[in-house]
């Protein structure tokens, strides 16, 4: 029988009972994939959710700037109806109770105030027109006008004979998604106060597939959770 000594086993000179406790190069290289590969997938899904949060805070600022808009202007001429009779005319009073506002002239909309190129909810292409002005807000929201009626008695996409103005509005300007349904929604200005497209006062439903509708759904819901 060999028996082979523990003073030696445990001797300071070469041990043969020492142990390692580092990862080989293999080990390293796993484990950074595997790390490399959580990242891809998760990366892309949260800056989707960043983006929708910052989409649903433009919105909701948006929209109650344009409530304290138009009850300024109620305050002061005592009704919405006949304040403004065409686009341009109704813009400018818009500007004038939009501080830091700014106004974009026909011509130049589709390229600096309104982005060029925009979809529907459902992947339409849509191509701005450039005879229009645009107002931008202070906070970047951009807003072209279609006025239905100066005496607010227009059914125009409503169910009611009270249609003033429709107002479009690019929560974040130019900047992407320039979607509708994301950052791409219409208003009414009626003789009810503003409603929101998709509301049970218009001729569109919140499921519309273009997106129309989803102003009314987040104004309800609170997310873009479509």
């Amino acid at each position: 029988m060999i028996i082979i000594s523990l003073r030696f086993l445990n001797g300071k000179k070469g041990s043969i009972m020492k142990k390692s406790f580092g990862f080989t190069l293999a080990e390293v290289l796993i484990t950074l994939g595997i790390i490399g590969v959580v990242a891809a997938m998760s990366i892309p899904a949260l800056n989707a959710k960043i983006q929708k949060t910052e989409l649903e805070t433009a919105f909701k600022v948006t929209y109650s700037r344009l409530n304290e808009i138009l009850k300024g202007i109620e305050n002061d001429y005592g009704s919405i109806v006949s304040v403004a009779k065409d686009e341009d005319e109704f813009l400018m009073l818009l500007k004038s109770y939009s501080a830091g506002s700014s106004f974009c002239k026909k011509g130049q909309a589709a390229k600096i105030c309104w982005p060029e190129r925009w979809v529907s909810l459902n992947g339409t292409k849509i191509s701005a027109p450039e005879n229009m002005n645009i107002l931008v807000m202070a906070n970047g929201a951009s807003i072209n006008i279609n006025c239905f009626s100066a005496t607010c008695t227009s059914k125009v996409e409503l169910k009611e004979n009270i249609g003033c103005v429709r107002l479009r509005v690019d929560t974040n300007g130019t900047k992407l998604p320039n979607r509708v349904g994301y950052d791409i929604f219409d208003f009414y200005i009626t003789s009810d106060g503003l409603i929101p497209r998709g509301d049970s006062r218009t001729a569109t439903t919140e499921d519309d597939p273009h997106g129309w509708g989803k102003a009314s759904y987040l104004l309800r819901n609170g997310k873009i959770d479509y």
